[in-house]
C-alpha cells in the first residue's frame, strides 16, 4: 500500500519544531526539493516518498 507523500505544509512545520531560529524565514519560503534539504540538515525526511528517490545535496570531501 502507497502512501501519498506529505504535502509541503505539514513537512513544513514538522522542520519549525526543530529548526535554529535563524533559519525560520529559509524554511517558511522553501518548497519542493529545497524544503526536502533544509529538511535533511535537521534529520527530517517527507513521509511517502522512498530515500532512494531523493538527492543528496553535496558533502565536503573528508578533512576538508
Amino acid at each position: 500500500m502507497a502512501v501519498e507523500p506529505e504535502t509541503d505544509e505539514v513537512f513544513r512545520e514538522r522542520i519549525l519544531r526543530v529548526a535554529n531560529e535563524e533559519d525560520h524565514r529559509e524554511i517558511r519560503v522553501a518548497r519542493g526539493v529545497e524544503l526536502d534539504y533544509l529538511g535533511r540538515k535537521y534529520g527530517r525526511f517527507r513521509y511517502g516518498v522512498p530515500l532512494a528517490e531523493t538527492k543528496n545535496p553535496l558533502r565536503p570531501e573528508p578533512g576538508g
